[in-house]
């Protein structure tokens, strides 16, 4: 069996007091409750988290982009993929997704080749 993990960098905040009902969050999410702090702590837990997976055995992380959410920092998932591929050695890296109507055509093939 292979063991993948997927991750779209949740933001490590509570943002439950933000909720509309009882599970929604507002999107596109506002800058003032964005934390500089807490992305930098959430951007060196999950890449030290992907090189624990490596030493850990496990077989891949896969990434996707999420651009403006509550949820999850990963606005560049070629950036992360290549920032895990310089911490791991045997670890998968899967990009999920690049949002194509977002980015230039010719410059997101040059990255991703």
């Amino acid at each position: 069996m292979k063991v993948f993990v997927f991750d779209l960098l949740a933001y490590d905040a509570n943002l439950d007091h933000l909720k509309r009902g009882e599970t929604e969050l507002p999107y596109p999410l506002a800058g003032r409750y964005f934390d500089r702090d807490t992305a930098m702590r959430t951007y060196e837990e999950h890449l030290d988290a992907w090189e624990l997976l490596d030493k850990s055995g496990f077989d891949g992380v896969g990434f996707n982009e999420h651009h403006c959410s509550p949820y999850g920092l990963m606005n560049s998932p070629n950036l992360m993929a290549a920032a895990a591929a310089q911490r791991t050695k045997n670890l998968k890296l899967l990009i999920y997704g690049n949002l194509l109507p977002l980015h230039e055509p010719l410059r997101l093939a040059e990255e991703l080749r």
